[in-house]
């Protein structure tokens, strides 16, 4: 469980940033975090809403709504949040090409287009741990070995 506060089967959302991000900007985007959480709604219900960072690079947000699915609405919402917080921190957390490896126990940010030449320098394998950026719910691992990835499949079949 990637929340222990949220049920199982909560939505949520892994934000990978290859700009560290430090101290003051995690108490910052907490801070705005609590703000969009006291609003956050789906078909008129309040959405119970968590946030975590993993290391320097790697933002989570969880929605603990079990109704319905979310509106389109209020997934909306977080991704103008995080866009928000990506313009006046100048950070890139919707840059879907980042991808977060663990070699020898520090993420590492690398960009999609780098796995082909990663895999042949032997800097990442199949076992190389994975932050699952495919994660969508919070019962979902957060890491897995890189093989065992849905992108991981692509380059070890």
């Amino acid at each position: 469980m990637i929340f222990k506060s949220l049920h199982p089967h909560s939505k949520i959302w892994l934000y990978i940033s290859s700009i560290p991000i430090n101290n003051s900007y995690k108490e910052e985007i907490s801070l705005l975090f609590k703000k969009f959480n006291d609003e956050w709604k789906s078909h008129g219900e309040k959405i119970s809403g968590s946030l975590k960072f993993i290391g320097n690079n790697i933002v989570v947000i969880g929605a603990n709504y079990l109704g319905e699915d979310m509106c389109g609405r209020s997934v909306d919402a977080q991704v103008r949040f995080v866009s928000q917080i990506d313009q006046e921190l100048g950070l890139d957390l919707l840059n879907r090409n980042n991808l977060a490896f663990s070699i020898l126990d520090e993420i590492n940010i690398f960009s999609f287009s780098e796995i082909e030449n990663l895999i042949k320098e032997d800097k990442i394998n199949r076992r190389t741990r994975f932050y699952n950026n495919y994660c969508s719910k919070n019962s979902d691992s957060l890491q897995l070995p890189f093989g065992d990835s849905p992108l991981g499949s692509r380059y070890f079949s």
